[in-house]
């Protein structure tokens, strides 16, 4: 952090040599990356000049900012910020909107997808996790189980293993571990499949067995007890058949059901961000 503050000393001198619009940019980058080391500070005074620093940046348009600062409002920090997760919504669509920002729109999708801080969507929620998950890791581990539930978009395993793979590819040790699931627990159903195409048939979207109001209840108390009885591995191919009924049972992410599972998955997604 000294080094970052020392060069803040300077970053806004004059030099004849170099154009004032790389002289901005480069010192709104030293800014940040101070405010970020400043945010993990255990120095309460330190955390708020790094918060005051990102909000700064952030109104003045500086991109990865306005992120963070909709990351900082969506989850809070006691003593500097409540929680606003629907202005944290606002600021990573207005990035979005105005630079296109990646981080940005994986934040977005992941609300859209949760129902926080904005109207649940996940079907508008698959559409920006596949604007970026080419590049993005998570977001691409993200489509791979939207596709795999049927969240948002019709159930195919086929395309789920295929975007599954994407991150594996990418460095997500979850989707490495997930795709050797799926490969697993399909030999073990057909063993004696040759061709190929384990996985090329399963296209239909997920069957509702319950209703947002609260009927299916019997279903939903049955597919509970079968993923209970899994325990908390998501990775368990035992487990396959039972976690993806669970998650047919409607109500979105107002079920506590749903929700949990939801975030589950968020968080498994995020475990490999750099």
């Amino acid at each position: 952090i000294s080094s970052i503050e020392y060069d803040l000393r300077f970053c806004k001198l004059h030099r004849p040599e170099q154009p004032d619009q790389a002289r901005s940019s480069h010192c709104k980058r030293q800014q940040f990356r101070a405010a970020l080391f400043y945010l993990e500070s255990s120095d309460l005074e330190q955390q708020r000049k790094g918060y005051k620093i990102i909000k700064d940046l952030a109104e003045h348009g500086y991109a990865d900012a306005m992120c963070m600062h909709g990351i900082l409002l969506n989850e809070g920090r006691p003593n500097i910020i409540d929680s606003n997760p629907k202005a944290a919504v606002v600021w990573w669509k207005n990035c979005i909107d105005q630079h296109g920002h990646t981080q940005s729109t994986y934040e977005y999708a992941i609300a859209l997808y949760m129902g926080e801080g904005v109207v649940e969507d996940p079907a508008l929620g698959v559409q920006y996790f596949e604007r970026i998950a080419n590049h993005h890791v998570s977001a691409a581990y993200m489509l791979g189980e939207c596709l795999l539930d049927g969240i948002g978009t019709a159930r195919s395993r086929a395309a789920a293993l295929s975007w599954l793979i994407v991150a594996a590819e990418l460095g997500h040790r979850g989707a490495q571990r997930r795709v050797l699931t799926l490969l697993e627990s399909a030999c073990e159903k057909y063993p004696d499949d040759e061709t190929g195409t384990l996985f090329e048939t399963d296209t239909a979207p997920a069957q509702v067995m319950g209703h947002e109001d609260g009927s299916g209840d019997e279903d939903k108390e049955k597919t509970e007890h079968e993923n209970d009885a899994c325990g908390a591995s998501r990775f368990n191919a035992g487990c396959e058949d039972a976690l993806e009924r669970r998650y047919t049972i409607g109500g979105g992410s107002r079920n506590v059901h749903i929700h949990r599972r939801r975030s589950s998955i968020v968080q498994d997604s995020r475990g490999d961000e750099t």
